[in-house]
């Protein structure tokens, strides 16, 4: 893995992003064709940073306690590619294999956590065209 992170405008807001550009020169065969979304909601009013800094540890722990379930689906069928961090949310951007149960790992993040709102969706995008349009963005930020 190749991190880079930059500052960026997301859809209006200013964002924070870690990008995985390990891909950049070649994508991963044909089967990562499904695109996973996770949002962290802060619970405290971040003022004008990305979150309240006595947060810092509860979002570390969520996202620690994501990679590892991530993980746990299995060697090479989900890869964690991105995280934006905006206003008030965190999120976590996974290509995964179809028949990978993402939404298991939601569940899970929800128990562990109840206090936080954890949120998850996810898109086909065969190839990868939001990823290539991160790339890009990641050139002009």
């Amino acid at each position: 893995m190749t991190w880079r992170h930059y500052k960026s405008t997301v859809e209006g807001r200013r964002g924070s992003v870690l990008l995985d550009t390990g891909f950049a020169s070649r994508l991963p065969p044909g089967q990562l064709t499904e695109l996973g979304w996770f949002g962290v909601y802060c619970r405290l009013d971040p003022g004008g940073a990305y979150w309240h800094p006595s947060e810092t540890d509860a979002l570390d722990a969520i996202e620690s306690d994501l990679l590892r379930l991530r993980e746990g689906v299995g060697q090479g069928n989900a890869v964690y590619v991105r995280r934006l961090d905006t206003r008030g949310i965190r999120e976590y951007y996974i290509y995964f294999r179809v028949g990978t149960d993402l939404r298991g790992i939601l569940a899970r993040l929800q128990l562990l956590h109840p206090g936080y709102r954890i949120e998850y969706d996810q898109q086909p995008d065969p190839a990868w065209d939001r990823y290539k349009a991160w790339l890009s963005e990641r050139r002009s930020a």
